[in-house]
């Protein structure tokens, strides 16, 4: 497999917005509207967001900071954290009058008929997180732009598999066995899957995987960089750690294998 993959733990919950979940609004800042179709991505529904205050801070932000609490690593004093999300304006006059933004980055959201992939990343972040938006100062009306699959990762880092990496998917089936001795298999769904090896790897690094295994992390892969579509969200399965040897003569490096398996068939977690 040639040039690297991307892949960080995931927080927050209920991003595709299907229901209400905990995002919150400051008084006579915004409005939220949950499951509507007008900028949906990879869910039934996406978040309206009606902004009327200059910065309203609209975010899932308690289950941000437990799951940012139990997903770092121990070791890291300061973390990187990247955020993903589709996004449109909801008309030509509210384009670039609203943004969605990380820590102190924010972007312009603009109007298409379709939602846009955006990417931000915030380096030195401790636990004072958050995702907020920003409407324009400028103009005192209110601007509506809907967001969906806002996939908000922590210690998100570059991954160089070996050539033998593998992706696929999995048939999800159950088997039964009637009382004539007839055996029946019922296929329900796919899912997933990717397994690959990586070498020389440090020990920095190393310690943010094994954490992620060990704490059971969901988390998001991105196997194409430069193309945010091919994102998929997975979760470490591998039955020990995945770094566990060092490699000579440099102790400092380590090789290890990955096996992920995915969360479903869309961005929903």
């Amino acid at each position: 497999m040639s040039g690297p993959i991307r892949i960080g733990a995931l927080l927050g919950r209920n991003q595709s917005f299907q229901a209400v979940g905990s995002w919150e609004v400051p008084v006579n800042q915004a409005s939220l509207s949950f499951n509507v179709t007008s900028g949906t991505h990879s869910s039934g529904g996406a978040l309206g967001v009606q902004v009327f205050s200059s910065v309203a801070q609209v975010a899932d932000a308690a289950r941000y900071l437990a799951e940012f609490s139990r997903f770092a690593a121990p070791d890291v004093s300061t973390h990187d954290v990247d955020l993903l999300f589709w996004a449109r304006a909801d008309a030509a006059v509210d384009s670039g009058h609203i943004a969605f933004g990380i820590g102190g980055l924010l972007q312009a959201v603009g109007f298409s008929s379709s939602p846009i992939a955006y990417r931000l990343s915030q380096t030195g972040v401790t636990t004072s997180f958050y995702v907020r938006t920003r409407a324009n100062v400028a103009h005192v009306s209110s601007f509506t732009a809907y967001v969906d699959d806002v996939l908000a990762m922590l210690d998100p880092i570059d991954l160089h598999p070996e050539w033998e990496a593998q992706a696929g998917q999995i048939a999800l089936r159950d088997y039964a066995l009637s009382q004539d001795g007839a055996a029946y298999a019922f296929a329900y769904g796919f899912a997933f899957e990717f397994a690959f090896t990586c070498k020389l790897v440090p020990s920095s690094i190393a310690s943010i995987v094994n954490n992620w295994w060990q704490t059971q992390a969901p988390l998001a892969l991105t196997l194409n960089t430069s193309n945010a579509e091919g994102t998929y969200l997975v979760r470490l399965v591998n039955p020990i750690a995945p770094f566990t040897e060092r490699m000579r003569p440099d102790q400092g490096l380590w090789s290890g294998a990955l096996q992920l398996s995915g969360l479903g068939g869309s961005l929903e977690f």
